[in-house]
């Protein structure tokens, strides 16, 4: 009987794997970002220089791939959130919202891949996990920091989140450098109290 091929991603044991892995991944997230649902594992080995081969072996299919860019970003925001989190107390206001646009703007490319993912897989699931994750970090940030009463810091961090997340979307704008530039200040002022 023949052995059937799974439809996991396989993870490298060698460094020069894992450095073609990140590769692979870095360009999927940028192609989904700039084509959406179209993009082919054709078109992903293309770009980062890959045999289409190696490609297959590290991700069987499209969806093994969808998979880690998914997890991969979870994982990079929750890391994120958390670095942030255990230095909010020692921060101030205006270092807060730097360290919170900074936060967004790093992990602009992977965010805007995975929602385009969390479409394509059509899942609402994932979408709430990584809102989620995002809400209970920015909450845990302001409480430490001190910014705003426990009581209130739920709802200061969806308004929050919502300054953030409009500074990304405008960063993608070059043009609309002095608006990123304005709510840096809106948030700097708004966590100053």
């Amino acid at each position: 009987m023949p052995s059937q091929k799974s439809n996991e991603a396989v993870a490298p044991k060698r460094q020069r794997g894992r450095e073609r892995v990140a590769a692979i991944l870095d360009t999927a997230a940028q192609l989904f970002v700039e084509q959406g649902h179209a993009v082919t594992m054709t078109e992903i080995a293309a770009r980062s220089g890959t045999a289409i081969g190696s490609l297959y072996r590290f991700f069987p299919t499209r969806d093994a791939l969808a998979d880690v860019l998914l997890q991969r970003y979870a994982e990079h925001l929750g890391a994120a959130l958390e670095a942030l989190v255990a230095r909010a107390d020692a921060l101030s206001p205006a270092e807060l919202a730097d360290a919170l646009l900074a936060l967004v703007l790093d992990l602009r490319t992977e965010r805007a891949a995975a929602l385009v993912l969390v479409d394509l897989r059509d899942t609402g699931h994932q979408r709430l996990q990584l809102r989620d994750t995002m809400r209970t970090g920015v909450t845990r940030i302001l409480v430490n920091a001190g910014v705003v009463p426990e009581a209130r810091a739920g709802d200061a961090a969806i308004a929050v989140i919502s300054v953030i997340k409009s500074a990304a979307t405008l960063a993608a704008q070059p043009d609309k450098a002095g608006a990123v530039d304005e709510l840096r200040l809106v948030l700097r002022r708004y966590l100053a109290g």
